[in-house]
Protein backbone atom coordinates (compact mmCIF):
# COMPACT_ATOMS: atom_id res chain seq x y z
CA UNK A 1 0.00 0.00 0.00
CA UNK A 2 1.48 3.36 -1.00
CA UNK A 3 2.32 6.11 1.41
CA UNK A 4 2.49 9.43 -0.39
CA UNK A 5 4.54 12.46 0.56
CA UNK A 6 3.69 15.75 -1.09
CA UNK A 7 5.94 18.70 -0.48
CA UNK A 8 4.53 21.35 -2.77
CA UNK A 9 7.11 23.53 -4.43
CA UNK A 10 10.74 22.97 -3.49
CA UNK A 11 13.32 25.51 -4.55
CA UNK A 12 16.79 24.19 -5.34
CA UNK A 13 18.88 27.28 -4.71
CA UNK A 14 21.99 26.69 -2.58
CA UNK A 15 20.50 27.63 0.83
CA UNK A 16 17.58 25.25 0.35
CA UNK A 17 19.39 22.42 -1.43
CA UNK A 18 19.60 20.25 1.68
CA UNK A 19 15.90 20.80 2.33
CA UNK A 20 15.10 19.83 -1.26
CA UNK A 21 16.91 16.51 -0.81
CA UNK A 22 15.23 15.90 2.54
CA UNK A 23 11.90 14.80 1.02
CA UNK A 24 13.27 12.23 -1.46
CA UNK A 25 15.62 11.00 1.27
CA UNK A 26 12.75 10.58 3.71
CA UNK A 27 10.66 8.74 1.10
CA UNK A 28 13.55 6.42 0.21
CA UNK A 29 14.30 5.69 3.87
CA UNK A 30 10.64 4.90 4.54
CA UNK A 31 10.48 2.76 1.40
CA UNK A 32 13.43 0.65 2.49
CA UNK A 33 12.19 0.29 6.06
CA UNK A 34 8.66 -0.65 5.03
CA UNK A 35 9.54 -3.16 2.28
CA UNK A 36 9.59 -5.83 4.97
CA UNK A 37 5.88 -5.19 5.54
CA UNK A 38 4.97 -5.00 1.82
CA UNK A 39 4.22 -1.29 2.12
CA UNK A 40 5.03 0.81 -0.93
CA UNK A 41 6.17 4.41 -0.44
CA UNK A 42 5.82 7.02 -3.17
CA UNK A 43 6.70 10.70 -3.25
CA UNK A 44 4.86 13.34 -5.25
CA UNK A 45 6.65 16.65 -5.87
CA UNK A 46 4.82 18.90 -8.34
CA UNK A 47 7.17 21.62 -9.57
CA UNK A 48 4.85 24.63 -9.62
CA UNK A 49 1.62 24.92 -7.68
CA UNK A 50 -0.48 28.03 -8.15
CA UNK A 51 -1.21 29.05 -4.57
CA UNK A 52 -1.25 32.37 -2.67
CA UNK A 53 2.24 31.49 -1.41
CA UNK A 54 3.46 31.07 -4.98
CA UNK A 55 2.11 34.48 -5.93
CA UNK A 56 3.88 36.01 -2.93
CA UNK A 57 7.12 34.22 -3.82
CA UNK A 58 7.01 35.61 -7.35
CA UNK A 59 7.12 39.16 -5.99
CA UNK A 60 10.75 38.69 -4.90
CA UNK A 61 11.88 36.04 -7.38
CA UNK A 62 14.80 37.04 -9.65
CA UNK A 63 13.85 38.00 -13.20
CA UNK A 64 15.95 35.19 -14.66
CA UNK A 65 14.07 32.61 -12.59
CA UNK A 66 10.73 34.05 -13.71
CA UNK A 67 11.91 33.79 -17.33
CA UNK A 68 12.93 30.14 -16.85
CA UNK A 69 9.59 29.29 -15.23
CA UNK A 70 7.35 31.12 -17.72
CA UNK A 71 6.81 28.00 -19.85
CA UNK A 72 6.07 25.81 -16.82
CA UNK A 73 2.53 24.43 -16.80
CA UNK A 74 1.83 24.63 -13.09
CA UNK A 75 -0.98 23.00 -11.16
CA UNK A 76 -3.61 24.25 -8.82
CA UNK A 77 -3.65 22.56 -5.43
CA UNK A 78 -6.84 20.75 -6.47
CA UNK A 79 -5.26 19.38 -9.69
CA UNK A 80 -2.16 18.27 -7.77
CA UNK A 81 -4.36 16.46 -5.23
CA UNK A 82 -6.26 14.74 -8.06
CA UNK A 83 -2.99 13.59 -9.62
CA UNK A 84 -1.75 12.28 -6.30
CA UNK A 85 -5.02 10.49 -5.64
CA UNK A 86 -5.10 8.88 -9.10
CA UNK A 87 -1.63 7.50 -8.45
CA UNK A 88 -2.74 5.64 -5.33
CA UNK A 89 -6.37 4.69 -6.07
CA UNK A 90 -5.88 1.00 -6.94
CA UNK A 91 -4.75 0.24 -3.38
CA UNK A 92 -6.17 -2.39 -1.09
CA UNK A 93 -5.68 -1.48 2.54
CA UNK A 94 -5.12 -4.28 5.02
CA UNK A 95 -4.61 -3.64 8.70
CA UNK A 96 -3.09 -6.15 11.08
CA UNK A 97 -3.34 -6.25 14.86
CA UNK A 98 -0.07 -7.45 16.37
CA UNK A 99 -1.12 -7.33 20.02
CA UNK A 100 -3.66 -9.15 22.18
Amino acid sequence: MPFAVSAGQIRTSCPTLTTAWMYPGLAETLRQELLLYSIDVQIYLPVTMYTPGYEEENKTKPELTLKIEESDDGLTAEKAAEGLYEGIVPVTLTFFQFWD
